[in-house]
């Protein structure tokens, strides 16, 4: 279950070694492959429907998966509060805009696999399943309660456009302000 409570992650340097390679059913209950299958880049964001940071986001979220659609990169939405139903999970999306698949990961494969701690959190997979990014969407949330009129580094863009551009992603782990995702 996803805590309401914010908190900042700490320690978390550096990106899982093993590569993800994972196939989950999304909330209409279709398979969804991480890699997706001819995309350039598999991205995730872990949300909740009651994280305010996450649900506070969510207008650059929906724009971020629109964006990168156009260049080759399948997002999708993890919800990891295993007691959400499918209608919930489609109630969120549909009431932020978000249209990627959303993805119920009440056991945590995906949480494990990409070493994800709070929601709103990102991270990405290239084609072969490794991860190239883990951390936040942007420095909106300084930290703990201190929100900045608006970002001043959009680090999950900045991440994706190095990585589609053929270049060495700069800070491939980010230190991310959200809510706990509980066990």
């Amino acid at each position: 279950m996803v805590a309401t409570l914010a908190a900042l992650i700490l320690g978390q340097s550096s990106l899982p070694a093993k590569p993800v390679k994972l196939e989950m059913p999304d909330s209409a209950g279709v398979g969804q492959a991480i890699p997706a299958p001819k995309a350039k880049a598999t991205l995730v964001i872990f949300v909740g429907v009651d994280c305010p940071i996450a649900n506070r986001m969510a207008p650059e979220i929906s724009r971020i998966i629109t964006t990168y659609a156009a260049r080759g990169v399948q997002s999708y939405l993890v919800y990891p509060d295993g007691s959400l139903t499918k209608t919930q999970v489609n109630d969120h999306r549909a009431s932020f805009e978000l249209t990627c698949p959303g993805i119920i990961d009440g056991e945590h494969k995906l949480v494990k696999a990409f070493g994800a701690t709070v929601t709103p959190q990102a991270a990405f997979v290239d084609a072969k399943g490794k991860v190239r990014y883990l951390g936040r969407i942007n420095d909106l949330y300084e930290e703990h309660g201190k929100i900045r009129p608006k970002p001043s580094r959009n680090d999950l863009r900045i991440a994706l456009d190095e990585f589609l551009n053929g270049r060495d992603i700069t800070r491939p782990v980010t230190q991310t302000v959200g809510c706990f995702i509980g066990s």
